[in-house]
């Protein structure tokens, strides 16, 4: 139990950034107020367009129609009331809203991360600790069995080491359900609620 099942803090800053749903849904809307600045943008530059046509059956012509014409327009609108500048400078702005948003958001969700991956360790932590002090709590009740089946040692002290060493396992056991569960919220924030299952199906009660 030397390591966790815990990499860097880094790598869950990482994947979080790119995976947490928040992020993921500022970043559409991100895209979404940009091209609406373009197209806002777009108004203020003239719209060309060509066409051309050549008739396959002259016949059908009047004496004035031509078989072939081709042709270039060109529409630009000088005035509508600044209309568009408002237009455009309101989608500027949305645009820049959404980006302090995004920065906020990141930053609100880097502090859980490190929250979390600071939570995950010290529960670790306690679990070394705590299965270190379950050896002893064991080897402090075969020594008080002895000392009670030689006549040294009295009942008592027999049901005490009994009560430390059932002290020592409940919060071996709780030291672990706080590190899987600090575990799973850190995947959740990162994005990859999925790779809980395959800790969760691991057999054993240790930390690898």
């Amino acid at each position: 139990m030397s390591t966790t099942l815990l990499e860097s803090e880094t790598i869950y800053t990482g994947f979080a950034k790119e995976n947490h749903p928040l992020l993921k849904l500022i970043e559409i809307k991100k895209q979404m107020a940009a091209e609406k600045v373009s197209v806002d943008r777009s108004k203020f530059l003239p719209t060309i367009a060509a066409f051309g046509k050549y008739e396959l059956y002259p016949e059908y012509l009047s004496a004035i129609e031509p078989r072939w014409a081709v042709g270039v327009s060109l529409n630009l609108n000088l005035f509508n009331g600044l209309q568009d500048k408002a237009n455009l400078q309101s989608s500027k702005l949305l645009e820049k809203e959404i980006g302090y948003i995004e920065q906020d958001a990141s930053s609100k969700i880097n502090l859980l991360v490190q929250k979390q991956y600071r939570a995950s360790e010290n529960s670790a932590e306690r679990f070394r600790r705590g299965a270190t002090s379950l050896e002893l709590a064991e080897e402090n009740l075969r020594l008080n069995e002895k000392r009670f089946d030689t006549g040294l040692g009295t009942s008592l002290e027999v049901v005490d080491a009994r009560l430390m060493l059932e002290k020592n396992k409940i919060e071996l056991k709780t030291s672990l359900y706080e590190y899987y569960k600090n575990f799973c919220q850190l995947l959740e924030t990162s994005g990859k609620p999925e790779d809980f299952l395959r800790i969760w199906l691991m057999q054993g009660e240790k930390i690898k």
